[in-house]
């Protein structure tokens, strides 16, 4: 027998329920995940509740960093490359002296009370285990996220590219007694990993809401699935919904974009794990591979 879940109770926004096995009918299927973290989320936490805990692995340069700390919330934030994370870094310390020079010159009063929240980084990578890992970083010098060009999980044209070890540590392990409001992962693929490293903080109910990028290329090259992700985290006691398609939008250019959900999609109002992992395989017009951002709260 299913069971239906109750609304994340998050104020400002109606979340969809659906069974565990169904992702319901998208409110935000236009939003993507910074619109809805920005705009829709932040805003909605009552300022009573305090300063909430967000966790951002695969932070890149700061994208969602420096929101966390205007909306006046912490954030932790995790970035395994080495020249992605010291970016991130220089980002926050700005950010937070831009601050401090607005406060000392007198513009307290455009903040209207909030406090500014604190950002901490951690550059290391976050696994399904403690260690160590190789991967490598583009022979171009374009920055990457943990796992963008892991070793032994590349492409022929980045095989030759430089490789660096990092520490992997868990979150399990990284917040033994936090409370989450939100854990956000988008480590190209790897996110399986991060969430199996996570386990008790998930199943414990000290995780609110996940948002995760679900790329079913990546996630292959990873030697996973979307099908094995959505799983795994409706194992932990998550029921999800998605946001917006992005796929192939100019095949002559090899450009990626966003795409409108199918029609078909939205008339059903939900989807099967099943039906999410091939829609993703191979996304209309040109079938080719697919990610959207799976956005799940804790419903036991």
């Amino acid at each position: 027998m299913r069971s239906y879940c109750k609304r994340p109770r998050v104020r400002g926004w109606r979340g969809a329920t659906s069974s565990p096995e169904l992702l319901g009918f998208p409110e935000l299927h236009t939003a993507t995940p910074e619109e809805f973290f920005t705009h829709k989320l932040l805003p909605a936490v009552p300022r009573g509740a305090g300063a909430q805990l967000i966790v951002d692995v695969g932070a890149n340069v700061g994208q969602f960093a420096l929101a966390i700390a205007d909306a006046g919330h912490d954030g932790l934030c995790y970035e395994a490359s080495p020249s992605t994370c010291r970016q991130l870094q220089v980002s926050v310390a700005e950010h937070e002296a831009g601050h401090r020079r607005r406060i000392d010159g007198g513009d307290a009063a455009s903040f209207s009370g909030r406090r500014q929240g604190k950002v901490t980084v951690r550059c290391v990578a976050i696994g399904a285990k403690a260690g160590r890992t190789t991967f490598g970083m583009k022979s171009n010098g374009r920055n990457a996220s943990f796992g963008q060009v892991m070793v032994g999980s590349t492409s022929a044209a980045d095989a030759a590219s430089a490789s660096v070890s990092v520490s992997v540590a868990t979150l399990d392990e990284e917040l033994p007694n936090a409370s989450v409001l939100l854990l956000k992962t988008d480590t190209q693929g790897f996110d399986l990993g991060v969430l199996r490293g996570a386990a008790s903080l998930m199943q414990s109910g000290r995780v609110r809401l996940v948002l995760i990028e679900m790329s079913h290329e990546l996630l292959n090259l990873a030697g996973a699935s979307p099908l094995q992700l959505m799983r795994h985290v409706a194992s932990a006691g998550f029921v999800c919904t998605y946001l917006r398609f992005f796929s192939l939008v100019d095949r002559k250019r090899k450009r990626y974009g966003p795409r409108p959900t199918p029609q078909g999609v939205l008339a059903a109002r939900s989807l099967s794990f099943e039906q999410m992992d091939n829609l993703l395989e191979s996304l209309p017009p040109y079938n080719t591979s697919a990610w959207t951002d799976l956005l799940c709260w804790y419903s036991r």
